[in-house]
């Protein structure tokens, strides 16, 4: 048909990882819209009978729901059908991409998704419209954001703005008509309630099957946007675009979308990985400091089962220059630290986000629907989900006290890593300035049922992945009784909070979700897991009197150990 610029209908960006699938799907509707042969055309009714072969041999070929997603299956029956036997698959696709601003106007990684369906439907963080978080200077002709190594030379005008605008910039250059649904990231807010929200709010707007969202955000958005999108239609297909290092390379490309429920994390949930996942370190450069540190605890649980090079470079980077750089994004904290090579401490920092999300996909890929237990990505992840919300504190805390004593089971009760060894993970996560320990743990009611809900959700095992052999090598432990996992966290407690080896006594620095400016979780958790253990009635571990006294104590654990740090 002259009457169509061909070469421009179908001018994709030939580095765009959905390139094949996106030329397919044009070509297609080229076909249906008689954009490529006229009504009359021998080639187009060529074409058209093709499609109707191909409804019966390969229907995605013609009529996918959507490109990111293909499924099969083969049934068997007995003669009179009484029995019936099937074996069904499901092939998914999703790319990951680490690149720098990838909101600056010369980056086609949204642009080539969405600019083909016309609109683009964005559920949003709403800490991203707030300028006490997200306020960061930006160029006006590029629309990157200044970060480390970026001069402000060269007569580039900046403007300061929050991410939510760069957002609005960057769809406007490129001409796409966006949708943005806010909603709260705080882990405060990560429950059924909000998802449904979502759900309600993605109706209204019309969202098809095809047509994938756009979820921009920490963790919690990762999360219970992905969850909604899960539910929506059964399954409908989503872009992260991550803005924290939790959702940059463990949350955001994570299959597990979810929320908390009834006081326990990530309570209730399905597996749906988002179709494309983008990690941009530039975005990282108005964060909370609080909120770097926590993050990089999920750094660090690959780096000791499964990276000896990623938890070498953290011991090299981390405990002085990885916070207080924001990951190398920060150019004037840089002033004074005494690092003359910026290039290579650059480098380094870009490595750490490489390996952790390398290593990470690898476990998690491998294993989509955790039909196995042997995760290694799980460490750090046996009982800290069920303390996490009643103590208040942010997951990275969380994990990191359940990795110290991961590491100090796997010395003392399993005998796979010696002394040295489990101090030396132990001081890598102190030096970090995260926790060893919080004094929620001293609750062994509260720490028991969190074993028995873990081996309930890891089928009938506890499988809990240790350090074994080797710094970046992994085990399971699946024997250990209530009365040893008892004593153990006694000693465990002895070693890190009053040895004197730990700096602060094994406590961390800004542990508490209110410390960051997020609202705190743990009196209504804490109400959910008492009541829970109440009616119960089983607590093989509950052989003294103090169980009776803590079920009449209500304690705010944020007070114990802010008075036992003073």
């Amino acid at each position: 048909n002259n009457s169509v610029d061909v070469a421009q209908y179908f001018a994709v960006d030939p580095n765009n990882p959905q390139v094949e699938a996106i030329v397919d799907l044009k070509f297609k509707n080229a076909i249906s819209q008689q954009l490529l042969f006229n009504a009359d055309s021998s080639q187009q009714i060529m074409y058209l009978s093709e499609f109707e072969r191909l409804e019966k041999i390969d229907p995605h070929a013609i009529y996918p729901t959507s490109i990111y997603r293909q499924s099969d299956g083969y049934t068997v029956a007995s003669e009179n059908c009484s029995k019936i036997e099937a074996v069904m698959s499901t092939t998914l696709t999703t790319s990951i991409r680490i690149s720098s601003h990838v909101l600056g106007y010369e980056s086609t990684h949204l642009a080539d998704i969405y600019r083909p369906l016309g609109r683009c439907v964005i559920i949003l963080d709403d800490k991203l419209m707030d300028p006490t978080y997200t306020n960061g200077l930006v160029g006006i002709t590029t629309n990157h954001r200044v970060v480390l190594g970026m001069a402000l030379e060269g007569g580039e005008n900046f403007e300061k703005i929050t991410i939510a605008e760069q957002i609005n910039r960057y769809f406007a250059f490129h001409q796409v008509e966006i949708e943005v649904l806010v909603r709260s990231g705080n882990e405060a807010d990560k429950d059924i309630e909000n998802v449904q929200k979502i759900l309600i709010e993605l109706k209204k707007l019309g969202v098809m099957r095809h047509e994938p969202v756009l979820v921009v955000g920490g963790g919690v958005i990762a999360d219970i946007a992905g969850f909604a999108c899960a539910l929506f239609h059964r399954n409908t297909p989503y872009v992260m675009l991550a803005t924290s290092i939790v959702a940059g390379i463990d949350a955001g490309p994570s299959p597990r979308t979810c929320c908390d429920g009834q006081g326990y994390k990530n309570a209730f949930g399905a597996f749906h990985p988002p179709v494309v996942t983008l990690t941009d370190r530039t975005l990282w450069r108005t964060m909370h400091s609080g909120m770097i540190r926590h993050g990089i605890a999920e750094i660090v649980k690959m780096a000791v089962v499964e990276n000896r090079e990623l938890f070498e470079l953290l011991e090299k980077v981390g405990p002085k220059y990885l916070v207080k750089t924001k990951f190398g994004t920060d150019l004037e904290s840089l002033e004074g630290s005494g690092i003359t090579d910026v290039k290579a401490f650059n480098d380094d920092c870009e490595r750490i986000v490489g390996l952790a999300m390398e290593s990470y996909v690898r476990a998690e890929y491998g294993n989509l629907w955790e039909t196995h237990q042997c995760r290694p990505h799980a460490y750090g992840h046996t009982w800290s989900p069920g303390y996490e919300l009643p103590a208040g504190i942010l997951h990275g805390h969380a994990v990191a006290t359940c990795m110290g004593f991961g590491a100090y089971l796997s010395w003392k009760h399993c005998g796979w890593i010696d002394e040295a060894q489990c101090v030396r993970i132990c001081k890598l996560i102190n030096n970090l300035e995260l926790s060893l320990w919080h004094d929620i743990m001293d609750d062994k009611e509260i720490f028991h049922s969190c074993t028995k809900k873990m081996v309930q959700k890891r089928g009938g095992n506890l499988a809990a992945p240790l350090p074994r052999g080797e710094i970046g090598e992994c085990g399971y432990m699946n024997d250990i009784t209530d009365d040893e996992l008892g004593m153990y966290l006694d000693e465990y407690k002895e070693l890190v909070t009053k040895s004197g080896i730990f700096a602060r006594n094994g406590y961390g620095v800004e542990v508490h979700l209110a410390d960051v400016g997020l609202g705190e979780t743990c009196h209504e958790a804490l109400a959910h897991v008492r009541a829970e253990i109440a009616t119960d009635g089983q607590h093989s571990f509950c052989n003294d009197d103090k169980c009776s006294d803590k079920k009449k104590q209500d304690v705010n654990y944020m007070m114990v150990e802010e008075e036992k740090k003073d």
